[in-house]
């Protein structure tokens, strides 16, 4: 390690040559980085990382990564880990964080109308294949699990039931 001047408060402190080398280690805090760039113009891949609510001020020129705007961007929808597709509905009731499942809006597409949360839906595939006929919606999740270990379900039960549109 190598005695190196803080850029900001001129404290001495130790930071490792690759560092240097790589144009890091001049400040010897997160807090002296922070005080040194204080009113400077930053790069819009800087400005992401400092946050949207100390920059995105709404003045003309204000480089935004909300929504669309955001290189991260895939039209609203994302892979959740356990396979499951989000859809970004801020308006939609039942969302959570501005996402919603999928395989619900599919749903209430069917049927013409929100799904209650207590109310579930059932892949008959894949967790990522929302298409209609591959989805089957329950009143409860003892109905859903009771289809799942094939027992009897009763019709009044089955909320929307894809299989029908295979024909």
């Amino acid at each position: 390690m190598i005695e190196v001047k803080c850029g900001s408060c001129n404290k001495i402190f130790l930071t490792y040559p690759c560092k240097i080398k790589k144009g890091d280690g001049k400040y010897c805090s997160r807090k002296c980085y922070w005080k040194s760039i204080e009113g400077k113009r930053l790069s819009p891949k800087t400005e992401f990382k400092k946050g949207m609510t100390n920059w995105c001020t709404g003045k003309k020129g204000d480089v935004r990564f909300m929504g669309n705007n955001n290189p991260s961007w895939k039209n609203g929808k994302y892979k959740h880990s356990q396979g499951y597709i989000f859809i970004y509905q801020p308006e939609h009731p039942f969302a959570s964080k501005n996402h919603i499942l999928e395989h619900r809006l599919v749903v209430e597409k069917q049927i013409g109308r929100y799904l209650l949360p207590k109310e579930k839906v059932h892949h008959l595939g894949k967790k990522d294949d929302n298409r209609p006929c591959m989805l089957m919606a329950f009143i409860n999740q003892s109905a859903h699990i009771r289809f799942e270990r094939h027992c009897i379900v009763k019709l009044h039960e089955i909320i929307f039931d894809g299989r029908c549109l295979h024909n």
